[in-house]
Order: C-alpha cells, then sequence, then structure tokens
C-alpha cells in the first residue's frame, strides 16, 4: 500500500508586493503555488497511489474568488478514475472560520470532521486514517487527546495539523509533544503547518510534508511532498520535489581576496549559476546578500555606485542565459578594518561605534527605536514584511543598526560625500 502524504498547499496565496520589482515574474509566482499542486496529483497518477492524504492549509484564507475553489475540485476529479481516494483536513489557515464559501466535493474526497476526530477505514487499501480539522484558526489546544486508539490489523495514520515541539518560525497551534503522537501507537502521523520538509521520528514515522511552494526568500531550496509507502517490513518515506519556483539565499562573503566590485560580480555570478543548475529547470528566485568585511565597502554604500552594482546583479541571469530573477540585493559588508578595532580607538568613529554596539546589546533600547519607527510601519507595514522588514522583529532592528553603523562610520571618515 502506498499513499502521498501533502499539506500546507496555500493555493493563490497573495504574493505581495511584487509589482514593485522591476521584471519581476508576476504571473509565473502568482501561478506556481497551482502548478505545485498540479504536480502533486501527477504525482499521484504516475504512481498510481490509491490515496492522497492532505494535511490542512489548502487554502490560504478566504478565496477571492470562485475560481480558486473551482481549480482544486477540477484537480481533485483528475484522481476519479483511477480511484485514488482524498481524505483532508482544516489548518489554521483554511479553517471553517477562515473560508466562507464552499464547493461540495467529489465523492472520492472527504473532509474530516472538526467537531471531533473522525476515523475513516478503508479496508480494500488495509488503512485507518483517523483526523480532525480545525474549526477556527485559533486552535491553541492539542488536538491529540481527541485521536481514538489504533484499529487492530490495520496500518493507522494520523492526520493533524499542527506545531509539534514548539517549532520555532510558526504559530503554535494545536501545540503538542512528539512523545504524544507516538504514545498513541499509529504507524504513521501525515503532519501539516510546518512548512520545512522532515522526518521528526522514523518508528513510529512521523512527518511534515512541508509547503508544495516556497512562497518568498525565507522558504528556500526543495518543496514538495512525500510518498510514503506500508508494507510487511514497515514505512518508507520518499521525498518528491513539486516546486515550479524554486527559492534561494545567496550569501557571498568577499573578504580580503576580492578587492574590488568586478571581483564581487564575478563571485555572485557563479554562485547564481551554480543555484540555477541546482534548480533543474525551475525558475530561480534568488535573494542575494553580501556581507562581512570587503575593501570596495566605500563604493558600495555610494549611492550612485551602489544603484549601478544592483543593475548589474539584475542583469546577471540575462548575461548567463539562465532562468532567473533577482528578488533583493542585501548589502551588509564593513570596512577591512575590523569595526571592534575602530572602537577600541579614539575619536568621533570610536564613540559612534561603542553607542551603537551598547545599542545593539541592549534589549531595553529597542522599544524605543520601534516606537520611533512606529508611523512608517503604520504606513507601510505590509510591504515592509513582504520585503522581509519586520520592524517588531529585534533581529531585524539589530541588522538595520548594523548597516547603519557602517554608513555613518564610512561618512565619517570622509568616503561618502553625503
Amino acid at each position: 500500500m502506498r499513499f502521498i502524504h501533502t499539506a500546507d498547499l496555500h493555493i493563490d496565496s497573495p504574493l505581495l508586493g511584487l509589482e514593485r520589482y522591476e521584471g519581476a515574474p508576476v504571473e509565473r509566482m502568482r501561478s506556481a503555488t497551482r502548478q505545485a499542486f498540479r504536480n502533486v496529483i501527477e504525482l499521484c497518477l504516475d504512481s498510481r497511489a490509491p490515496l492522497l492524504l492532505l494535511a490542512g492549509d489548502v487554502f490560504d484564507e478566504d478565496w477571492r474568488d470562485y475560481n480558486t475553489g473551482l481549480f482544486f475540485i477540477g484537480e481533485l476529479n483528475r484522481l476519479r478514475d483511477v480511484g485514488t481516494q482524498v481524505l483532508m483536513v482544516r489548518g489554521n489557515h483554511d479553517a471553517a472560520s477562515e473560508v466562507s464559501r464552499h464547493l461540495t466535493l467529489p465523492p472520492h474526497a472527504r473532509l474530516l470532521s472538526a467537531e471531533e476526530a473522525e476515523t475513516v477505514v478503508l479496508d480494500d487499501l488495509g488503512v485507518a486514517v483517523h483526523g480532525v480539522s480545525y474549526s477556527r484558526r485559533e486552535v491553541t489546544e492539542s488536538l491529540v487527546p481527541l485521536f481514538p486508539p489504533p484499529v487492530d490489523g490495520l496500518t493507522n495514520v494520523g492526520l493533524l495539523h499542527a506545531n509539534v515541539g514548539a517549532a520555532s518560525g510558526h504559530g503554535n497551534y494545536s501545540p503538542c509533544r512528539l512523545d504524544e503522537l507516538a504514545a498513541l501507537g499509529y504507524d504513521y502521523w501525515a503532519l501539516g503547518h510546518v512548512h520545512e520538509r522532515q522526518v521528526l521520528s522514523a518508528e513510529p514515522c512521523i512527518a511534515y510534508s512541508g509547503v508544495t511552494q516556497g512562497r518568498h526568500a525565507r522558504e528556500p531550496g526543495p518543496r514538495g511532498c512525500l510518498l510514503v509507502r506500508a508494507s510487511d517490513s514497515g514505512l518508507a518515506v520518499e521525498p518528491f520535489d513539486t516546486d515550479v519556483v524554486r527559492w534561494a539565499e545567496l550569501t557571498v562573503r568577499p573578504g580580503v581576496e576580492v578587492g574590488s566590485v568586478e571581483g564581487l560580480l564575478a563571485m555572485i555570478r557563479d554562485r547564481l549559476d551554480q543555484e540555477a543548475r541546482a534548480a533543474e529547470g525551475r525558475l530561480l528566485a534568488a535573494r542575494v546578500t553580501i556581507e562581512g568585511p570587503f575593501e570596495g565597502t566605500a563604493e558600495l554604500y555610494d549611492d550612485d555606485r551602489r544603484q549601478q552594482l544592483l543593475a548589474e546583479i539584475r542583469a546577471i541571469p540575462d548575461h548567463l542565459g539562465i532562468d532567473a530573477w533577482i528578488e533583493k540585493v542585501n548589502l551588509r559588508t564593513s570596512p577591512l578594518v575590523p569595526l571592534d578595532e575602530l572602537r577600541r580607538g579614539e575619536g568621533v568613529v570610536a564613540e559612534l561605534l561603542r553607542r551603537t554596539a551598547a545599542l545593539m546589546r541592549d534589549d531595553d533600547a529597542l522599544p524605543g527605536i520601534q516606537e520611533a519607527l512606529r508611523p512608517l510601519v503604520e504606513r507601510a507595514g505590509p510591504q515592509l514584511r513582504e520585503a522581509g522588514l519586520d520592524l517588531t522583529d529585534p533581529r531585524v532592528l539589530r541588522d538595520l543598526v548594523a548597516q547603519a553603523e557602517v554608513a555613518l562610520t564610512l561618512h565619517l571618515q570622509g568616503h561618502l560625500s553625503s
């Protein structure tokens, strides 16, 4: 027996702010979540898997129009003729309270209850699937106690959208522990919510399939689903990539070895070429970060030279003839003379660096910075978050202070005119 485990499709998830980027492949990006789900369906057809499990967040809150639902139903109908059954639960993004529009599922697909844990016994497959949907977005209690004991003589699968072990970076919805899941005695837990594909436990097998399509630079690398095979010897889990846009975070550290902007550009060209090959024909969406000591730092903080450099970086995919888009370039370089060394000196620059260092260490000072930036956040909050600038995040604030520290140091040393 085999089945496909997938989750976090976020079909038609709005990709905010793409229009602001000149040359952004807007339509390709917006259709990516749909194409990723088509790839899941193709895997079901190619592998002739008799069962598809969807562990929540199929949709990204309420649909903008019925075309989202019609697309989903149309893809499910492709499985009807081959006899693939579909079982699904709701997660925090597509909880009953979040999605007001509904379409009738085809007969071979079933949405499990949000009132109580529901068990579906598929005798012909030798499997029992137990699952529960979210009735509301804010599920702050563990749903594991709702699950029944395993059915004797069958492969038992739990279908759940949850945060296991308080995984960071994700809302703590339906929080539970790994030992809670293992204690129920199921053979496999098909989990959703955490967007990283990962196997938390081999026996019993407890796994996140991850998001089917990365939606931004904070979801880099391969994304897809899991093909699970059950036999007398146990379970085997095989990952399959379904993404059509491959996000990559490229960090380039020129160091003392690279002494010119031209050398820096050569480094970026090499990295982009490598990542494009690894993407295997997918559109590569890259966020480039240049960091660390660099002899040409003053050039990068000069407005005119910086704009020229950004234009040259964005042109690299065309020069290489690769299918890639530069989403963003972060400049986080510093002068070759370590800032710590300058801090130990005398004068205005040293005093400035000592003050910024103290500021970055002082958690009590961050609320003051956040309050000063509050009008900006109120005016442009969504755009800032889409650009990866969450000004409520202390890490982001410290990064911005560090960049300002370099710019002010160069200015006071006479390397920048304004």
